[in-house]
């Protein structure tokens, strides 16, 4: 079933100035080009009566506000242009503060834990070379690189300090890596992979991401003891997860050998996967996922701008527009079900936010 509430943010490309590996939203902005009008056999109505709270909110100076990461305390983290990248976190009260790594060109953060400690990557000089870095919660900061490594690209911090990401070797070939609290870094790669890509891991040590194989991109999950399960969406090329829970339960995005229509999926731990559809979507684009089966995400018509979604257990999916806005980008949420996102309004800038409240279409 599928519902409606208004909400914010936006399925565009990121910009690219300082990134030189940013394949999957690259694939986003070039699929989101020529894709064809999904069919959906779901029931949608109007949230009139939802109590949400919408909080907008900019690091001072921002020109473009993305959020990507929220912990269980409510806080923030991402990256901003003014017009370099910077990064930041915003506290549950509201204060934000800047991020940057000494002498770097620019910084992005990737994900916080619920200690606060933030990882993410950051480029230095005309080189753009990219290196992983810790911030503590105190503010200090740390340098990190796979042996061998020519950019690394943490993806997540679990509250342990065990961290989750990918790695490019000298022929720019891409690798899964974790490093543990006490700085080992042990690389890896599933069976037949021409290519690794780490989107996620939960607090139990499971690892999730994708693969090049040939023409193909299969999804994976890695368990604490280096264990491997492949598995693809049904009848597609390209299977790309992006969150997963404790309970090793993903969702993602998958598209087919047309390219012309990008599902959103689910994959609970027993491994049968369920395809997400936003409202006569061309794509759908699952973003995190709770341990209560809230998934948030955004979704893009052939002929609408992006918004932003709320999915139950139960399957009924919501949109998410914030108020005013022209198109909406849910980007993640937290634990306890607060999300936060971008949106853009009049001037075309993309401004973050956070969602509170109580919404009776979204089973909460």
């Amino acid at each position: 079933m599928v519902s409606s509430c208004p909400l914010p943010g936006s399925i565009q490309p990121l910009r690219l100035t300082y990134v030189r590996n940013a394949q999957r939203v690259r694939r986003r902005s070039m699929i989101a080009g020529f894709l064809l009008v999904l069919s959906t056999s779901a029931v949608f109505a109007d949230a009139k009566d939802s109590k949400l709270t919408y909080i907008s909110f900019d690091p001072p100076g921002s020109i473009d506000t993305e959020p990507v990461s929220i912990n269980r305390n409510g806080t923030i983290t991402g990256f901003y242009y003014a017009p370099k990248m910077h990064s930041f976190v915003r506290e549950r009260d509201g204060n934000i503060t800047k991020i940057d790594f000494r002498g770097a060109s620019a910084t992005m953060a990737k994900s916080i834990n619920d200690a606060g400690a933030i990882v993410g990557t950051y480029w230095e000089g005309s080189t753009l070379t990219g290196h992983g870095f810790i911030r503590q919660p105190d503010g200090s900061m740390i340098s990190f690189d796979p042996v061998g490594s020519t950019e690394t690209e943490p993806v997540s911090i679990e509250s342990d300090g065990t961290i989750a990401g990918t790695y490019y070797d000298a022929n720019g070939i891409p690798h899964g890596f974790i490093r543990t609290n006490h700085g080992a870094i042990e690389s890896f790669d599933p069976p037949r992979s021409e290519g690794t890509y780490v989107t996620a891991s939960n607090s139990e040590g499971v690892i999730t991401g994708y693969y090049n194989e040939g023409l193909y991109q299969h999804g994976f999950v890695r368990t604490q003891r280096g264990d491997y399960t492949s598995f693809d969406a049904p009848g597609e090329i390209a299977t790309m997860p992006s969150a997963i829970t404790r309970d090793n339960e993903i969702v993602g995005s998958s598209y087919g050998s047309d390219m012309y229509e990008v599902h959103g999926f689910m994959r609970p731990h027993h491994g049968k996967i369920t395809m997400i559809n936003g409202p006569q979507a061309v794509g759908t684009f699952p973003e995190g996922i709770t341990a209560g089966e809230e998934i948030v995400g955004s979704y893009v018509g052939a002929a609408t701008a992006n918004q932003g979604f709320l999915r139950n257990r139960q399957g009924v999916l919501v949109t998410l527009r914030f108020p005013g806005a022209s198109s909406t980008d849910a980007k993640a949420i937290s634990p306890r079900g607060t999300i936060t996102g971008n949106y853009v309004q009049g001037n075309g800038h993309p401004h973050g936010f956070v969602l509170l409240g109580k919404c009776d279409e979204c089973g909460r």
